[in-house]
């Protein structure tokens, strides 16, 4: 449970770290890609068990690839979602995403279902939907109808391939050089990407992106390594690990935004909560004690 709680903190300073990106009027693909720099470093800089030009030889080295490659593919598609159609949708969407895992983890590894299991499964996904829906109304335009889809599948895509690759191939003596190599390809790639758009290269070393860049990347890092491991330790199935750690991610968020950020939410937003709790009681004590 402990890797469990860590993972959801991660994600939560994630998105907290944003914010403060967003107020300090920091730009946000900068600070992403000083983030997976900070990510990389800190997954070589705590490597013991892999030399790096033992690289090649591994198994996971395509996955790494992949998933590192579409990180940031994400990130922009995340971040074009909010803005052409709405930050609420690009949420609702984001985090709804949860199911294809889920699905992926009780079909493919043939995780056994129960009536407790499927109540808080589905209790866990209402109180992400009423978590995250504010009280704007959004009419999308149809060109950008696609994008809230492109951002359901491609999340709950890479999410799956995370845990096929955790897995098939990932334990605790690679966990650290299998991050490294991850984030090396989301920097590399974010990169290339940036090259396109003809920007200086030296606004990249500003303070304060230097500063909320680098705080995104050990927050990031720790997303990922907590999770994995919370995916190889946890006494729970992998479907139960996915719900647990995005309802919580999603009630931890709403109530530090209340207290950080001093947001104002809805009627709905708290009965979200209220589910999230219930849900995370029926999934990790109530159905782990049957």
């Amino acid at each position: 449970m402990i890797f469990l709680f860590f993972s959801i903190l991660s994600s939560t300073a994630v998105v907290v770290i944003f914010k403060f990106i967003e107020k300090n009027r920091v730009n946000t693909f900068n600070a992403i890609i000083i983030n997976y720099i900070a990510a990389l470093c800190l997954g070589f800089g705590l490597n013991r068990t892999g030399a790096f030009s033992d690289i090649s030889f591994e198994t996971w080295l395509g996955p790494a690839i992949v998933i590192g490659i579409l990180f940031v593919v994400m990130f922009y598609v995340i971040g074009l979602t909010a803005q052409k159609v709405g930050v609420t949708v690009s949420s609702v969407a984001g985090k709804m995403s949860v199911v294809i895992p889920i699905i992926f983890s009780i079909l493919y590894y043939t995780e056994p279902l129960g009536t407790l299991k499927v109540a808080g499964l589905a209790l866990a996904l209402l109180a992400v939907v009423f978590t995250s829906i504010r009280h704007k109304s959004v009419k999308i335009p149809p060109k950008y109808m696609l994008l809230p889809f492109i951002l359901f599948f491609g999340s709950g895509i890479v999410d799956s391939m995370v845990k096929y690759t955790q897995e098939a191939f990932i334990d605790d003596s690679n966990i650290f050089l299998f991050s490294a190599v991850l984030f090396s390809c989301s920097a590399f790639s974010g990169l290339v990407a940036r090259g396109f758009t003809r920007k200086p290269f030296k606004s990249l070393l500003k303070g304060k992106t230097l500063l909320f860049g680098t705080l995104l990347g050990i927050s990031n890092w720790g997303t990922l390594f907590f999770f994995v491991n919370a995916l190889n330790h946890s006494p729970f199935d992998s479907s139960v690990v996915f719900a647990l750690n995005n309802v919580g991610i999603v009630a931890l968020t709403a109530i530090s935004a209340i207290i950080i950020f001093r947001e104002k939410i809805t009627r709905l937003n708290w009965i979200g909560i209220v589910f999230s709790f219930i849900a995370i009681y029926i999934l990790a004590f109530t159905y782990h004690n049957i």
